[in-house]
């Protein structure tokens, strides 16, 4: 797969300035007569690995592909594209720089085809490497060409989307269309995102309605097999079900992703045994095996606190989601929102004792839990018949939505099972406005396709418990003020 860069901004160039998307039929890249790119075999899948990680990271990527190279020996099995932005060369506090990156240089973007043939040393002086630090990431458009661009030179039976970098699930600061937001002059546009964060734009990121935006345009006719979130917190309902018509399957985590490469190492080789069949068995074996790998050790959870010096363990999952799954599941949630209002009035106290103890994702995200621990807390704080019943019914359709689960609870939690995360936070925040993002927060959620399908933004509109564990300051009472006037709207 040659010249890779070059397509990709044959594409993509007159699609930024408005343009119709050239094809192959009049692409010189492609019709070149001194330099032909023959016709590919169809592969099995091919795999887009589309991300940044920031310098400090890069390294990662790097091992992930000497570990994955010497795999890609059958272009007829499974082929590896790799759209990756190498990130900044800062000066940290002990006055050593950030950059861990090795093939290429701060700033650069390489996108080229993994093989067992591949020279990942003459990366920097190739052709596949171009110096694009204000390369804009979370645009829909640089990730469509990136799919216009594996289709044509990499085809395949399946295709394979797979974000690398870091992920913040779904974001009320972030997750919000931003033609839709206000912003001060200093605040780039570009800064309510919610994954691939990009340290050289301002920690820019995309949104999960560009990512669906970008599929649905980069796809064309072909439909991904499947969206492979190599990235944190991306297991909630929020932005699942935001992509849900994007892909068959989603591999995510609920909680912080910890991987050095096995875990990308692993699905490939699930992927190439045809034994195997189907993606679903691929998928069923690849879970099996990291369930029993170092990955699912206390060990590989286990890393120094840069703070305090501390080693600190956190807890993991890792799940494969039919999408097709998704609308059963938002029935139960729809009717959990519903019942909660009902007994809002009569079973407050028992209810608002119930979210303090349901399983919070991530600390530092306090409105983030586990739908399926909070639907049992509820149900047993109330007593209530119907929310028992919807709390067994919840967990039954992610059962049957799930094709295969890791659940790493190192810290003991008392949790049945991890599962999905979704959005819990008092009405008190959830009708405030969000002076970086310049939207209300309400009006981010109910955009979102899971509250239109559910209506769960109803019982965030009701809900009185405060979901910080923090205390009272995490967020003082504030006045009723009309924030427009910055805007001058």
């Amino acid at each position: 797969m040659k010249q890779t860069i070059r397509h990709f901004l044959m594409l993509a160039l007159p699609m930024m300035l408005g343009l119709a998307s050239c094809s192959t039929d009049d692409n010189p890249v492609i019709d070149n007569p001194d330099n032909p790119t023959p016709t590919a075999q169809k592969a099995r899948y091919t795999v887009l690995v589309y991300g940044n990680a920031g310098g400090e990271m890069d390294y990662i990527v790097e091992d992930t592909w000497e570990m994955t190279r010497p795999l890609l020996t059958d272009s007829t099995n499974v082929r590896m594209v790799f759209f990756y932005k190498y990130g900044d060369n800062e000066v940290k506090e002990d006055g050593k720089f950030s950059f861990t990156g090795k093939y290429a240089e701060p700033g650069d973007l390489v996108m080229f085809e993994l093989n067992s043939e591949t020279d990942l040393l003459a990366l920097k002086t190739s052709e596949d490497r171009m110096n694009m630090p204000d390369l804009p990431l979370y645009n829909p458009i640089m990730l469509a060409s990136a799919l216009e661009t594996v289709r044509e030179l990499a085809p395949a039976e399946e295709y394979i989307l797979m974000f690398y970098g870091h992920g913040g699930g779904f974001d009320l600061d972030c997750d919000y269309p931003k033609e839709l937001a206000d912003h001060f002059d200093d605040v780039p546009a570009a800064s309510t995102r919610a994954i691939l964060y990009d340290e050289l734009i301002e920690g820019a990121s995309m949104n999960q309605y560009e990512v669906a935006e970008a599929v649905k345009m980069g796809m064309g006719s072909d439909h991904l097999k499947c969206i492979y979130f190599h990235d944190c917190l991306m297991g909630n309902l929020e932005s699942l079900t935001q992509i849900e018509d994007c892909a068959d399957y989603f591999v995510t985590s609920e909680h912080v992703l910890e991987s050095y490469g096995e875990p990308i190492k692993w699905f490939v080789e699930a992927l190439q045994d045809k034994q195997l069949g189907s993606f679903e068995a691929a998928a069923k074996t690849y879970m099996d095996v990291m369930s029993h790998s170092k990955w699912a050790t206390k060990e590989y959870y286990t890393e120094e606190d840069d703070e305090t010096g501390e080693m600190v363990t956190f807890n993991g999952d890792m799940s494969v989601t039919r999408a097709n799954g998704l609308k059963a599941i938002n029935e139960q949630v729809k009717r959990l929102g519903e019942r909660l209002i009902a007994l809002y009035p009569t079973q407050k106290e028992a209810l608002d004792e119930a979210l303090t103890l349901s399983y919070q994702v991530e600390k530092q995200i306090p409105e983030m839990y586990d739908v399926c621990d909070y639907a049992d807390h509820v149900a047993r704080a109330t007593g209530d018949a119907t929310l028992t019943d919807i709390a067994e019914r919840l967990r039954s359709a992610i059962h049957d939505a799930t094709v295969g689960h890791a659940n790493l609870n190192f810290l003991g939690e008392d949790i049945e099972e991890f599962t999905l995360s979704i959005t819990v936070m008092d009405k008190q925040k959830y009708n405030e406005y969000n002076l970086w993002g310049g939207f209300y927060y309400k009006d981010a959620y109910e955009y979102t396709a899971l509250h239109q399908q559910t209506g769960w933004g109803a019982w965030l509109d009701t809900n009185e418990q405060r979901t910080s564990k923090v205390g009272d300051d995490d967020y003082p009472e504030l006045p009723d003020i009309d924030y427009s006037f910055f805007y001058g709207t």
